[in-house]
């Protein structure tokens, strides 16, 4: 059986030409989704306790978790359809709120503590029954009315996590009020309040006080507050946050390939298209700068491109990953029923069929018709995108989620809508991919830590990071099509015989926190509105979302030391496209590359190495190539000690990508010939091709070109990321690289020219800048 694993209705390509899909769609994608998850109830159905890895909140809030987040998804059916669905939905979740509100039951719901996973649920069951509120609650009987109010008024009085849990409060508390139950206006306040502290301006929010820019900032920062505007009925707030949401659609629309893959980039990736919840709140609210056709062209391929890929599954269940069962891709607070917040990607089932979103023809996005660059100043993202393959790049020079500890979905110098970065706990060990890192005379690698945004804009970005034994690691990248220019320079630190101490620490250490009602609260530091207590923070990382790990409170508490628990072990995941073991070949440090002439740029299997592998490369592929060392090179030499390595976009395939290698580049190329290279412009001496497996949310075999130096200094590289055929020797005959002691001068093949100033801090260790004699003299079109 392939993929998609439901029947769908047959396609409209005169409403729809390009993706084919209508209302009915969505409908039926709905209703799939709703019945795979009734075999999993409790005989009450206020429990679903779906299969899959238990949570770190244990498996009767897991169970609580998969009646809240379903039933988002049916309130927003029932409403849409204006009641007129099959009953047996209805009176499914009415039994389920009986029951689960029944102290008494063995069902019950666990009452609500200080920052409890219950107060996440709690808000997806406040709207839904505001959402769905003729066709549900009011026809609640008194009672049971009466026990939702009382079990939803827990949030009374009880302190959230300093980040999006404060709208968990905000929305609860609003509904209990609408309904005429008990509230605190100031606890309903508070969390809009405290937005307005995150806001940095685009239409963009962090979440909590670090620079968490993330898909968090759409399906919870934005949604939130716009519906309280519809239980509140503030009109007010409404116009500031509907002006917000417009001014993020102009550049959120371009995180999604023309197929409809998202970029691949932030935490809870497993909630896949919750990811369309801000696209369809623009429709609702009349907020956005898409056409109602462009509104459901984008919404459309998003879900098309995830059930054509086997989401859902045979079972129609959501599994713990991208397309199949991926762990590493999830965090420790992810359970079973966790990937259910995609029902906020169904939000657009509110709007009635009558609504243009739904009778519009389709229309074309930016993406369907032309390459696009698009700078995000505020948030240091720099997208491109090409329209030849529909590929969206996203360069990261501002987003890193409060490192350290780095995370790879946070960490990485770019991500794209084709690619998933390295993120099984082995492969991360390594950090190869999208990477440029220090390496020790042991092969490990200095981790990106905490990123300092320092342009943003047009075409450019750039930003600098500090190792763990000072050295200063500033990047900037330039992008031009598919084609990203990174121009890195690194001052290096006094020499030393000490190797660097990076990071392997894993991206959400999970301590497991108690479920029980009489836990210990957390610290009250960590509600704005209280007092500060003298008392420390437990050093245990705090969520950031709906179980998550790391609130920015205690993260920005210099005192506080990072855990070093390490998450669950993640099971190896199953491929949903193909059943073939991995080959024990490319099992890392088993094998050499066998022998044989090194490829020129067309496919090839994998070429032997020329010269001696760079010091990492144990599972690597690779080819030498070592001209003459620039002054600069020299200089970083005297003062370092330690080798370089950037690593491209990693590629994974069912099968084992084709790779080659040539004088200073490498590629990997997918079956479908999707294609990452790697070119050396200035100041790298060798290639290789890294292998993993089991490493990647994109399938089970994957590779990563890399580029290799011996000394530090200044290096800059061409990224590519095609669908096209890529030569690399063609182009890196065709981009020339001129150094000076000021600048760095990148000229393109049409003749256009892109300067790169260099100054002091470039060169000198941090503290100790460098004079006179130790800049280096002009050095013309080197490599």
């Amino acid at each position: 059986m392939t993929p998609p694993y439901l029947s769908l209705p047959p396609t409209d390509r005169l409403l729809s030409p390009r993706t084919g899909w209508t209302r009915a769609h969505w409908e039926k994608l709905a209703d799939h989704l709703l019945d795979s998850v009734v075999p999993y109830a409790s005989p009450g159905f206020a429990q679903y306790r779906l299969p899959g890895r238990a949570s770190w909140s244990g498996v009767a809030l897991d169970g609580l978790e998969g009646f809240a987040r379903p039933f988002l998804a049916a309130a927003f059916r029932i409403a849409g359809a204006r009641g007129q669905v099959r009953p047996e939905l209805i009176e499914r979740y009415a039994t389920g709120l009986a029951n689960g509100t029944d102290p008494a039951s063995d069902e019950a719901w666990p009452a609500l503590t200080d920052c409890s996973q219950q107060m996440v649920e709690a808000a997806s069951i406040a709207v839904g029954l505001h959402e769905s509120k003729p066709w549900l609650w009011d026809r609640l009987p008194s009672d049971v009315q009466e026990r939702v109010v009382a079990w939803l008024s827990g949030f009374i009085g009880k302190r959230t996590w300093d980040n999006n849990w404060m709208l968990f409060q905000t929305v609860s508390e609003e509904f209990v009020k609408s309904v005429g139950g008990p509230y605190e206006q100031d606890e309903i306040d508070r969390g809009l309040e405290r937005i307005e502290d995150w806001y940095v301006g685009d239409g963009w929010y962090t979440d909590g006080g670090t620079r968490n820019f993330d898909y968090y900032g759409g399906w919870a920062l934005h949604l939130y507050p716009l519906l309280w505007t519809r239980m509140s009925g503030d009109t007010d707030r409404a116009k500031l946050y509907r002006d917000r949401l417009a001014e993020f659609l102009t550049t959120y629309q371009h995180f999604f390939g023309s197929d409809g893959a998202p970029v691949h980039q932030g935490r809870s990736l497993c909630y896949r298209f919750a990811s369309l919840a801000p696209v369809w709140l623009g429709a609702l609210a009349d907020a956005t700068p898409l056409s109602p056709g462009q509104t459901r062209k984008l919404a459309s391929s998003v879900a098309r491109h995830f059930v054509e890929r086997g989401v859902p599954d045979r079972r129609g269940l959501l599994p713990m990953g991208w397309y199949d069962t991926f762990l590493p891709t999830t965090q420790a607070y992810s359970g079973p029923a966790s990937p259910y917040w995609a029902s906020k990607g169904l939000l657009g089932l509110l709007l009635p069929p009558e609504h243009p979103v739904w009778t519009a023809r389709e229309q074309m996005l930016p993406i369907d018709e032309h390459d696009l660059t698009v700078a995000i100043p505020t948030t240091g993202l720099l997208l491109h995108g090409t329209r030849h393959d529909g590929i969206v790049r996203l360069i990261n020079h501002g987003s890193d989620h409060g490192a350290p500890p780095d995370d790879p979905h946070y960490a990485k110098l770019a991500y794209s809508t084709r690619t998933a970065p390295e993120s099984a706990e082995h492969a991360w060990a390594r950090n190869v991919d999208n990477h440029l890192a220090l390496l020790s005379a042991d092969g490990l690698p200095s981790p990106r830590g905490t990123i300092h945004p320092l342009t943003c804009g047009d075409r450019t970005a750039s930003s600098y990071t500090e190792t763990p034994d000072g050295a200063r690691i500033t990047t900037t990248s330039i992008v031009r099509g598919a084609w990203e220019v990174r121009i890195h320079t690194i001052a290096p630190t006094q020499p030393t015989s000490a190797a660097p101490t990076p990071s392997t620490e894993p991206p959400t250490p999970a301590p497991t926190p108690t479920d029980a009602p009489s836990a210990e609260p957390p610290s009250p530091r960590l509600t704005p509105a209280d007092a500060p207590s003298a008392e420390p923070p437990p050093p245990a990382p705090i969520p950031t979302d709906a179980h998550s790990a790391e609130p920015p409170s205690l993260r920005l508490t210099p005192a506080d030391a990072p855990s070093t628990e390490p998450p669950t072990p993640a099971p190896t995941p199953t491929d949903a496209h193909s059943a073939e073991p991995p080959s024990p070949r490319l099992t890392p440090a088993d094998e050499p590359p066998p022998p044989g002439p090194t490829p020129a740029d067309g496919p090839s299997a994998e070429p032997p190495p020329l010269d001696p592998i760079p010091a990492d490369a144990a599972r690597s592929e690779g080819h030498g190539h070592s001209p003459e060392s620039s002054d600069v090179m020299e200089t970083a030499a005297r003062t370092s000690g330690l080798t370089v390595r950037e690593g491209g976009y990693a590629v994974s395939d069912a099968s084992p990508p084709a790779a080659a290698t040539g004088p200073e580049w490498a590629w990997t190329r997918r079956s479908d010939g999707l294609t990452s290279a790697i070119i050396g412009l200035y100041g790298w001496q060798h290639a290789s091709v890294s292998r993993d497996v089991e490493s990647n949310a994109f399938g089970p075999h994957s590779a990563v070109p890399c580029l290799h130096a011996d000394t530090p200094g200044i290096h800059v590289s061409l990224i590519v990321l095609s669908g096209d055929a890529v030569h690399p020797s063609a182009l890196r005959d065709a981009i020339t690289v001129d150094v000076t002691s000021d600048a760095v001068t990148i000229t393109f093949p049409d003749g256009d020219h892109q300067a790169h100033p260099l100054t002091q801090a470039d060169l000198a260790p941090p503290g100790r800048p460098l004079h006179g004699p130790e800049l280096p003299p002009p050095r013309r079109g080197a490599k």
